[in-house]
């Protein structure tokens, strides 16, 4: 905890959620400093303090992720399983495709000078979610 103050400056330059110190993971980068914490561990914190969790996530909507105190706000981020990251990459990959099968098919049909200017960004397109298959499959 010490050394992620050090990281966001002093605790006056920056706002903590009380009570959610084991569930501080990091700090957001690129903007004024704020913590970031682990939604799923914050919810834990309020159900070993006698919450269920149902109660807990009530709470901690309303009363924590739904306060906006200024800039400096607290973070809250909820992880994806990587289960979960690869079925959605798969699911997208597979809807971007279908897509461009679409826009390619209007642009043959109708031959208009505007789709041959854009034949060449498709392909480009095309080529990437080939690749980003192929990366998906080395990864499983």
């Amino acid at each position: 905890m010490e050394r992620l103050l050090d990281l966001l400056g002093s605790e006056d330059e920056i706002l903590l959620a009380d009570g959610f110190d084991q569930a501080l993971i990091g700090h957001a980068a690129g903007m004024e400093p704020r913590a970031v914490y682990d939604y799923d561990r914050c919810i834990t914190v309020l159900v070993q303090g006698g919450m269920t969790y149902e109660e807990a996530v009530e709470y901690f909507e309303f009363n924590t992720v739904g306060a906006y105190v200024g800039e400096q706000t607290p973070v809250f981020v909820r992880q994806i399983d990587p289960e979960d990251s690869h079925a959605l990459l798969r699911k997208l990959i597979f809807t971007a495709t279908r897509f461009l099968d679409y826009v390619q098919e209007k642009l043959v049909d109708e031959e208009q000078a505007t789709g041959i200017r854009y034949r060449a960004e498709l392909a480009d397109m095309s080529s990437a979610l080939r690749k980003s298959r192929e990366v998906l499959k080395e990864g499983e």
